[in-house]
């Protein structure tokens, strides 16, 4: 059984850890936004982290009004939960977007994606890499500035 001092030191280990899944995850999407902005001739929204969101709850990295984003760096996986947490946050007005990986392994996203043929489509949670999140990042960034 662990002492209140190593569960303590766990949980310092814990938030650290998932403050610096944040701030990768701010290192892959400012340049991004700084990108596009600046093909508007627009001042870029600075990504930060939400400090506040133990206390206050709501998502992990703001700066863009649109999207509802968490960041989840541990061991375990826990993608179900995970996902309930950034649709509840998201609400109806933002998109979710939950960005995840666990030890020793590559970040994966995700998010609501568009199944379909010609004359009909489902929308459905999916799971994307990096790379394929950052393209739809992009023209989603694009599309909200033209």
């Amino acid at each position: 059984m662990q002492t209140a001092e190593q569960r303590a030191r766990n949980g310092r280990k814990s938030r650290n850890k998932g403050k610096a899944g944040e701030r990768e995850v701010i290192q892959m999407l400012q340049p991004v936004v700084t990108q596009v902005y600046e093909l508007f001739d627009l001042e870029p929204p600075r990504l930060q982290r939400n400090s506040l969101q133990s206390d206050g709850g709501g998502s992990d990295i703001h700066g863009l009004d649109w999207m509802a984003l968490e960041v989840k760096f541990c061991a375990t996986p826990a993608v179900e939960q995970w996902w309930a947490q950034t649709t509840r946050q998201a609400g109806r007005n933002r998109v979710p977007i939950l960005f995840y990986r666990t030890n020793n392994q590559r970040w994966r996203v995700v998010m609501f994606g568009m199944l379909g043929t010609p004359s009909v489509s489902h929308t459905c949670r999916v799971t994307v890499e990096v790379a394929d999140f950052v393209k739809w990042f992009r023209q989603k960034l694009t599309e909200e500035l033209s």
